[in-house]
């Protein structure tokens, strides 16, 4: 999945709020997602001031949909 750097800065406008997951358990170790006129914005919660990754909407589909079957489980592994 490749993050989209081609656009202008008006493409990967934040236009709703940033959302976190709520298996967090309020440690705010966690990613933020917020939606952007051209897909998704995601960064670190830690660092809210820090580097913003934009993906289209069909490539926050493919990482979904592999969260979803399990593909990454072993890099969450504690």
């Amino acid at each position: 999945m490749a993050a989209d750097i081609d656009t202008t800065a008006t493409d990967h406008e934040i236009v709703g709020p940033w959302q976190v997951s709520t298996y967090t358990g309020g440690n705010g170790d966690c990613f933020e997602f917020a939606p952007t006129r051209t897909g998704v914005a995601l960064r670190h919660s830690h660092h809210p001031d820090g580097p913003v990754l934009h993906f289209t909407p069909r490539e926050m589909w493919a990482m979904l949909q592999g969260a979803k079957d399990g593909e990454f489980d072993h890099l969450a592994a504690e």
